[in-house]
């Protein structure tokens, strides 16, 4: 096989190569807290991910002829489909393209989550603990720099010209820590509708969110902003009022 075979199987594999390790990992970091738990599950994708943008970036002969391989295929098939000119859906790839390349890690942390909360809940179904340590997830304040100093950059990073693999590699960044901070906000939701006195479990929570967001195109922004506000917001605010 010559090496633009090994690029598009990589390609390809990324994501479930990424997820496989992320089990292994979670399963061997059982007992530890749980920001830190995930953090080591996504680390083997995070790794990858810095491999495939500094092989790219090594060989940009290579990324060029992949980038262009992918390109035919999306023209060849889009074109048909929209009866627009092959400029126009040309155009349309390189938006396509950027785009998928900067959502690549959250796409990798949403699976991991909803994958290992499913899991964890029903391995633990019976063990009223495990909401508590749901309801009770809390980043570290550290975390906030981390988030704050990410949004500054991408920021300023509109004035500059960068290459495009830092720009990706930002992206993805930017957005999985940004993640981060909707899970804190599920969780509060969570707190606050026990508090409350509704007896709807985590899972199922989960579940009503992930339907509104499928069927409510518009809705789903605004849900997913509300939860990262929530979250970000108890940094300083504390929104978990005693029961």
């Amino acid at each position: 096989m010559n090496s633009l075979t090994y690029f598009f199987a990589g390609n390809n594999l990324f994501i479930p190569f990424s997820l496989i390790l992320g089990a292994i990992v979670w399963v061997n970091t059982k007992g530890k807290e749980c920001v830190k738990r995930l953090l080591l599950t996504m680390l083997p994708a995070l790794i990858l991910f810095l491999l495939f943008v500094g092989l790219y970036t090594i060989f940009p002969q290579t990324a060029e002829t992949v980038k262009e391989s992918y390109r035919e295929i999306f023209v060849a098939l889009f074109t048909q489909i929209f009866q627009m000119s092959t400029e126009s859906i040309s155009t349309m790839f390189d938006i396509v393209l950027e785009l998928m390349l900067s959502i690549v890690l959250p796409l990798v942390f949403i699976n991991i989550v909803v994958v290992h909360y499913y899991f964890e809940s029903f391995t633990h179904r019976f063990d009223e603990s495990f909401d508590k340590k749901v309801i009770s997830f809390n980043l570290p304040e550290v975390f906030i720099y981390f988030f704050l100093g990410l949004w500054t950059i991408m920021l300023f990073k509109r004035f500059v010209n960068i290459p495009m693999s830092v720009n990706v590699l930002l992206n993805n960044l930017t957005l999985t820590c940004t993640l981060f901070y909707g899970l804190q906000g599920f969780s509060i939701l969570l707190y606050n509708l026990r508090r409350k006195g509704s007896a709807i479990s985590g899972i199922k929570l989960m579940g009503l969110l992930i339907i509104l967001m499928m069927l409510l195109p518009g809705i789903n922004v605004i849900l997913v902003l509300a939860l990262i506000g929530v979250g970000v917001l108890n940094t300083w605010i504390e929104l978990r009022k005693p029961f």
